[in-house]
């Protein structure tokens, strides 16, 4: 897949998108597609591993001192691995662990910006199909 994506009044106005999907075997996945990129391998029926990647390149409009609507820029990058678990056709769960790097914020007015220290996340997620 490939294709372009546009955010006005972000720092990146146009911003490409790429990827591709790869199934070499049952067990065996590459979805690497934005926003969650990830290598599957299936267990079994209702266990699957997982390494995902993932960032945020998010703009907020904030006050800053007396002045409003201001914008703030966040940045960081995520790898980490994790389990997931089929409880039946329409729940799933996973549990991940991994790290943030590349963690910045910046107003888009300044020229600095803040560096944020690389740190360790956890996630638990509950998937219901309705």
């Amino acid at each position: 897949m490939a294709g372009v994506a546009f955010y006005p009044e972000f720092k990146y106005d146009i911003f490409p998108i790429l990827g591709f999907i790869y199934k070499p075997n049952d067990k065996l996945s590459f979805n690497l597609t934005p926003d969650r990129p990830n290598i599957s391998y299936i267990l079994n029926s209702r266990i699957t591993l997982f390494l995902e990647g993932s960032s945020a390149f998010d703009e907020y409009e904030v006050d800053k001192d007396n002045l409003e609507n201001v914008v703030l820029r966040y940045r960081e990058i995520h790898l980490g691995t994790g389990i997931k678990y089929k409880v039946n056709k329409f729940i799933q769960s996973s549990l991940s662990v991994g790290g943030m790097f590349n963690r910045y914020l910046e107003y888009k007015d300044s020229l600095g910006k803040v560096d944020i220290k690389d740190g360790v996340y956890t996630e638990f997620r509950l998937e219901i199909k309705i």
